[in-house]
């Protein structure tokens, strides 16, 4: 398995963490099950401090299914949508809005 992911980071928010997008560890032959150790310690300490776990750099479904059964509250990236304009990001976004400029 070749899985590349991000390690976590305080998200500058309050209550949540976000990943580190310049950070990454991959996840290969018999590396796997320490990073996988690693990352699942470091969601179940942001879940049990009441974090939020957003992982971003998600490209690939194999990155999302095995981080979703991590414990991940939230996932970004490519895989799920390019980059898009504040306000057609907004349109796909139920009572949301642009973050003002």
């Amino acid at each position: 398995m070749n899985l590349s992911a991000p390690l976590l980071t305080n998200a500058g928010q309050s209550g949540s963490v976000a990943a580190a997008h310049s950070t990454r560890v991959r996840m290969t032959g018999p590396r796997a099950p320490r990073v996988t150790a690693l990352m699942t310690t470091m969601i179940q300490l942001a879940q049990t401090l009441d974090m939020t776990v957003t992982v971003g750099v998600i490209e690939t479904e194999e990155q999302r299914r095995i981080l979703t059964g991590l414990g991940c509250d939230h996932a970004q990236g490519f895989l799920l949508s390019r980059p898009l304009p504040p306000a057609r990001a907004a349109a796909l976004i139920p009572d949301a809005s642009p973050a003002p400029s």
